[in-house]
């Protein structure tokens, strides 16, 4: 049985090793594993790293305080536009922004779509912006590797990522809106955790 064992903790090795042939064989098990779940020689921690300062906090206030809490991402560094949920911004309150350096800043409006649930913003603070660059969904296969990054409940975990995979595409769901009636979205299904106050966030794939 030992014997066995060896031989086929040969071969698994073996296969790791052909699947990361650019790699240094001096790295450690971590990063082997990493990157063969990435399948892209690109690691998960360098894809976060790269892209979290793309992802903002999003909370949306009226007189009575804070009213809700959301994510999105920054896709135009120069003109400070971000992309999120239309149910984290709505069509009234003030919005303010907190970016990963710290920064907090306001944010108007530009356009929205209840229907698709997609709300564009413009931040007030444009200076030294990071922006994510958008992928093609319809290229998307089950079982391809996704990265969430958001904030789930509060500020107090902000850019919290998790890590899945692409389960599902074009997923048949009705959705209520709040000024009543439904309509129908297709959307895709991932086994990524995502929490409430990640709405908006990044779903990344294996390229960032």
């Amino acid at each position: 049985a030992a014997v066995i064992g060896g031989l086929l903790a040969i071969i698994l090795y073996s296969g790791i090793l052909k699947m990361t042939a650019n790699m240094t064989v001096d790295q450690d098990t971590t990063t082997v594993i990493e990157e063969v779940l990435v399948g892209e020689n690109i690691s998960i921690s360098g894809i976060v790293e790269e892209t979290s300062p793309a992802v903002v906090q999003i909370s949306r206030s009226n007189s009575q305080g804070v009213e809700s809490l959301g994510s999105g991402v920054i896709v135009d560094a120069s003109l400070g536009y971000v992309v999120t949920c239309y149910h984290v911004v709505a069509e009234y309150g003030d919005l303010t922004v907190n970016l990963l350096d710290g920064r907090v800043t306001t944010a108007s409006r530009v356009g929205s779509d209840p229907n698709s649930d997609l709300a564009v913003l413009k931040l007030q603070d444009t200076g030294s912006l990071t922006a994510i660059e958008l992928g093609d969904s319809t290229k998307l296969k089950v079982g391809q590797t996704a990265i969430a990054i958001g904030s789930p409940l509060s500020l107090d975990y902000a850019n919290t990522v998790t890590l899945g995979i692409i389960s599902g595409l074009d997923r048949d769901v009705t959705y209520t809106l709040d000024r009543g009636g439904g309509v129908v979205r297709r959307p895709l299904q991932t086994d990524a955790a995502v929490g409430g106050g990640s709405g908006g966030g990044a779903l990344l794939n294996s390229l960032g």
